[in-house]
């Protein structure tokens, strides 16, 4: 059928053969920016409650993560994202100026990042959070990260963490965490640093799997007495609890 279709156009005068050939650009040539900004476009507005879920995308590059942030927040569209297939970003860092993240309510990390670690929190102890600006980032998971560095994510309206490998837990690393209410940390964790936890109100429910180093537990990890009853009598890994802005946990 596509030789006589030619054959008509050329036949009818048309000066835009290839035209007639392929009037439309199919999508299997568009590269993966422009089919996720063609699937944004179509569709219709949303809130953070009621995200789209977009197709896992591969990213080689921080650079490219800066676009697509920059992508979606021209789109406006709230979205839930996994970059899990990407490459090469290996030391996982956040832009800081990007317009994009306050649509971004779930977070599914490269499996090539083995740390997210800011490169101001090294140079800065009181830099800003490594995720500032995910003002609705509800979820967030890391298969093979094992080291979230200093503030990480620090303020971030969170409300599940998903870190199996994860082995060092920075300072203020969810220090603030408005919406956290219940972990589980993994038996790999082997440190956790001054007020990795601190000062999230609503964390109510902490559960402890491995066996943590006193020398890598920092003291003000946790608000009220949790490492003290993880390190005394009856302690270790199970599951600590406490009522909202409470100072004494009892072990489950």
């Amino acid at each position: 059928m596509k030789p006589f279709f030619l054959l008509v156009c050329t036949l009818l005068g048309f000066s835009f053969l290839i035209g007639c050939n392929n009037p439309i650009e199919s999508e299997q040539e568009l590269d993966e920016f422009e089919r996720l900004a063609l699937e944004l476009s179509n569709s219709p507005q949303n809130f953070s409650g009621n995200p789209i879920d977009l197709a896992p995308i591969q990213l080689n590059s921080i650079d490219e993560w800066e676009e697509l942030l920059k992508l979606i927040g021209s789109k406006g569209r709230y979205v839930n994202l996994d970059i899990s297939p990407s490459t090469g970003m290996t030391d996982f860092d956040n832009p800081v100026f990007p317009n994009g993240k306050e649509f971004v309510v779930s977070l599914v990390l490269p499996a090539s990042s083995t740390s997210i670690v800011s490169a101001t929190a090294i140079l800065n102890p009181l830099a800003v959070p490594t995720f500032v600006g995910f003002v609705n980032l509800a979820s967030i998971r890391g298969e093979n990260v094992e080291i979230l560095g200093n503030f990480t994510f620090s303020r971030i309206p969170l409300l599940n963490i998903d870190f199996p490998a994860v082995t060092a837990i920075g300072n203020s690393a969810f220090g603030s965490a408005p919406r956290l209410a219940s972990i589980v940390l993994s038996e790999t964790v082997e440190s956790i640093g001054a007020s990795a936890f601190n000062r999230c109100d609503n964390l109510t429910s902490v559960t402890i799997t491995g066996n943590i180093p006193q020398s890598g537990f920092s003291t003000s990890a946790f608000n009220g007495n949790l490492r003290a009853l993880y390190y005394g009598e009856n302690g270790g890994p199970g599951t600590y609890t406490r009522t909202v802005n409470g100072t004494v946990w009892t072990k489950l």
